[in-house]
């Protein structure tokens, strides 16, 4: 299947409210016409041939990232894509790079914590789904550093606990729990 690449910033608009509308097979067009910026960022790099497979990965989730929350209001899809992209990237080569990198078999899947609640079968299925949708919003916006702080503070509930399993400052922690509310709060308005 041949995706235009050249799209015009009025059809890409369109397409963008498509997907955040939930027309996400949409995202291939997008995708297309990005990819080349993606290999760009990504060949400008330093990392291990064998992490270039993630390396993209990543360019592309921050991509899908982008379709989603971007608001038409300030700077073009273009430029903002360009940003988010770029952030994740050198976000991803940080996380790869790290001395005190956290082995991901140490880090509990926040996937694995369920919502008990006294409803019925149809409110609890409805109530997963937007569980589901919301956590999937959270990882989205959260780099791997911060959700792994999210997920070590949900298990501990505590700061000293936290930085203490994932071998950080109780500094870093907190800093990236100040983060972490403030992409919550964004993506709960």
């Amino acid at each position: 299947m041949e995706f235009p690449k050249n799209i015009s910033v009025n059809d890409e608009n369109d397409i963008i409210r498509r997907i955040q509308n939930g027309e996400t097979d949409l995202f291939l067009t997008i995708s297309a016409k990005y990819l080349p910026v993606i290999n760009h960022y990504v060949s400008a790099l330093d990392f291990n041939l064998s992490d270039r497979d993630d390396i993209i990965q990543e360019g592309l989730m921050a991509l899908y990232s982008a379709t989603r929350v971007y608001d038409f209001s300030s700077a073009s899809f273009s430029t903002f894509a360009s940003v988010c992209i770029k952030r994740s990237l050198l976000s991803a080569l940080r996380h790869i790079y790290q001395k005190k990198h956290i082995p991901v078999h140490l880090i509990d899947n926040i996937d694995d914590i369920s919502v008990i609640d006294g409803l019925g079968p149809e409110e609890a299925v409805i109530n997963n789904e937007s569980f589901t949708y919301f956590l999937d919003k959270i990882k989205l916006s959260l780099s791997s550093f911060e959700y792994s702080v999210l997920a070590a503070y949900l298990k501990f509930g505590n700061y000293n606990e936290t930085a203490d399993y994932l071998n950080v400052s109780v500094k870093n922690i907190n800093n990236a729990l100040q983060r972490i509310r403030k992409k919550i709060l964004k993506i709960n308005r």
